[in-house]
């Protein structure tokens, strides 16, 4: 891909050993890696090489973080800004965010995973930008973009933007750009963008589209200023999935450390035997800040030879959640691969700081029920309560009336690998009622079973709905007769995981519902693969940067051992954005259940599943 060449990254931290451990996460990528210990080495870099990506650390003698942000953007506005930090100033933050001084925000210990996919991103964000800046000066007629006022009301779209929205220029003009009719984003995303033009900034960022009676269209968008009336869109279709959306509070939640409780109290809960944690301290002021942690959890992670989770709700705080039959040996020898790991100081700042962890193996007591209870406890920490009474009351069930739909349902049929139609994925639930819902359901089942014969398996994409509105889905397919269908709801990591009333509750649901679970966006999640194993779910959906992952990768042997043991489980492995030749070729190299995407097959109405009648067995 184009964005992958002569791409060149800067690193900026005061502290060595953490840029030195992005280089290495890096390692096999085909870019320019430099680094610089300060803003002012950073901006002498500047001047001697062209920057795509900058990685700074806030927190740094001098000048901060975000000030040299600041003055890159001035300096390289096309530069993609990331800021990685261990200690962060919301106000200041946020006022950066909303500025355009930065683009994007990633916590210390970071994950590696998903800081990678964020680099991805970003230098595909750059390229758009970098674009974006040359055209405002000319409307080229080969992009895609349209023109508003200050007022954010259409004055020009030009030709092939008409196309991919499948309407004519005048359908356009006159149009509020986040009117409902042209945006499906949210009202609040109006006040952001305004904010930036005004301030003679580009806004960067995911914008979709409403196109009449089509599937709204997802596009990476660059909005500048032209001078003070005028405001110029450059957008680019998104063709793969998109990184799961993770803002400001998503970041600050896993900095605090709650996210790692949470983490810790699911993983432990979920395991079939008894557990037992190695616990890892430092005395007070050896590891003081979140940038010592990060140098200690991926000591950590190489003393244990990536094979145990390692969770940091505190810095100078480590668990590894074990196995409580672990063999004595292979825990002495854990515990001597840890203490060789701190034999070597740190360097800090021009000067070593040694390091002295302390080891214990403890078991939650017997007469203690809760493990958030006794690790809050262990850890000294505040304990925290839930609130009664916060279950979602869209959970309820309630009984209708059978009618007919107003509008017909788009399905997307489901293949397996051998090109048989095995199931159809319905559209996102949307503002319908349960009987406006029965109706297309109960027509598809009509046409299901005589062409069929096998019940019916219904893939509900429950992540990017309202409780309600799935609630309203659950029981119009409940109202169908028999037992005459099977159904599988894709679930978002952050609904899988969250401990909320409200979020057990609706898990619940759909399990009281007959309903198996699949996680969402497989492979860009905060999970790593040895704890998508131990959670209650039937399968996964695969994204479309894993799958490219799996053709002539690096860490191809490794994303190929997950998916050994996934089929191992078995899981039941889902493409569901099969849109190139070598996307279908990965999935069939690698076994992949399940399939769908444009490549295959176009949405359809009931009355077209005769197209794939007369395949043979329809088993999965």
């Amino acid at each position: 891909m184009e964005y992958f060449m002569q791409r060149t990254l800067l690193l900026v931290d005061d502290e060595s050993g953490i840029t030195d451990a992005i280089k290495r996460m890096l390692r096999g990528e085909p870019w320019q890696i430099l680094q610089a210990s300060n803003a002012d080495e950073a901006l002498q870099m500047f001047g001697q090489h062209s920057i795509h990506l900058l990685i700074t650390d806030y927190k740094m003698p001098g000048t901060d973080g975000l000030t040299l942000c600041r003055q890159v953007r001035e300096r390289s506005p096309a530069t993609y800004r990331l800021l990685l930090s261990g200690q962060v100033d919301y106000a200041a933050l946020r006022l950066a965010w909303q500025n355009g001084d930065i683009h994007r925000f990633v916590a210390k210990p970071w994950d590696n995973l998903l800081l990678t996919l964020d680099i991805h991103e970003g230098l595909r964000q750059q390229q758009l930008l970098q674009h974006s800046n040359h055209l405002q000066q000319q409307l080229s007629q080969q992009e895609l973009l349209l023109l508003t006022d200050e007022n954010w009301v259409v004055r020009h779209a030009n030709e092939p933007l008409c196309r991919l929205l499948n309407c004519q220029p005048a359908d356009l003009h006159g149009i509020n750009l986040f009117a409902p009719a042209l945006s499906a984003m949210p009202v609040s995303l109006e006040t952001e963008v305004t904010h930036q033009t005004e301030q003679q900034q580009s806004w960067l960022g995911i914008f979709t589209f409403q196109r009449p009676h089509q599937a709204a269209m997802t596009t990476r968008m660059t909005i500048s200023p032209l001078g003070p009336n005028f405001r110029l869109c450059l957008c680019q279709p998104v063709t793969g999935t998109l990184a799961p959306e993770r803002g400001l509070q998503d970041e600050l939640q896993r900095y605090s450390g709650e996210h790692h409780l949470q983490r810790l109290q699911q993983d432990a809960g979920a395991q079939a035997h008894d557990v037992q944690l190695l616990v890892i301290t430092f005395p007070p002021g050896e590891v003081s800040n979140r940038d010592v942690a990060s140098i200690c959890f991926e000591r950590l992670q190489v003393a244990s030879g990536d094979r145990y989770n390692i969770y940091s709700p505190q810095p100078q705080s480590f668990l590894l959640l074990l196995p409580a039959d672990l063999d004595p040996v292979a825990q002495h020898a854990l515990q001597q691969a840890i203490r060789l790991q701190f034999e070597q100081p740190l360097q800090l700042q021009q000067r070593q700081q040694p390091l002295h962890p302390q080891l214990s193996l403890e078991q939650k007591p017997a007469d203690i029920d809760c493990w958030t209870d006794w690790l809050r406890q262990r850890l000294g920490m505040p304990r925290v309560s839930i609130p009664a009474g916060a279950a979602d009351s869209a959970v309820a069930r309630p009984v209708v009336t059978p009618t007919r739909p107003t509008t017909p349902v788009q399905i997307r049929p489901v293949f397996n690998r051998s090109g048989r139609l095995v199931a159809v994925e319905l559209p996102p639930p949307d503002q319908r009622d349960q009987a406006d819902w029965y109706g297309g359901l109960q027509e598809l089942q009509q046409r299901w079973q005589p062409l069929f014969g096998n019940p019916m398996k219904v893939l509900l994409n429950v992540s990017q709905a309202s409780r309600r509105d799935t609630g309203a889905l659950l029981q119009a397919l409940n109202q169908l007769p028999g037992h005459s269908w099977q159904g599988f709801a894709r679930i978002s990591e952050a609904d899988l995981l969250d401990q909320s009333d409200a979020a057990i509750a609706f898990r619940d649901q759909l399990r009281d519902q007959h309903c198996q679970l699949l996680l969402q966006q497989f492979g860009q999640g905060f999970l790593n693969p040895r704890q998508i194993l131990q959670q209650p779910i039937a399968g996964v959906c695969m994204t479309a940067e894993f799958l490219s992952q799996l053709r002539g990768s690096k860490v191809t042997p490794q994303s190929r051992r997950l998916l050994q043991k996934l089929h191992e489980q078995p899981l039941l492995l889902y493409a569901d954005r099969i849109d190139s030749p070598e996307q279908l070729a990965a999935a069939h190299l690698n076994q992949l259940d399940w399939l769908a995407g444009d490549l295959l097959s176009p949405l359809i109405s009931a009355e077209q599943l005769q197209w794939f009648a007369g395949q043979g067995d329809q088993g999965a």
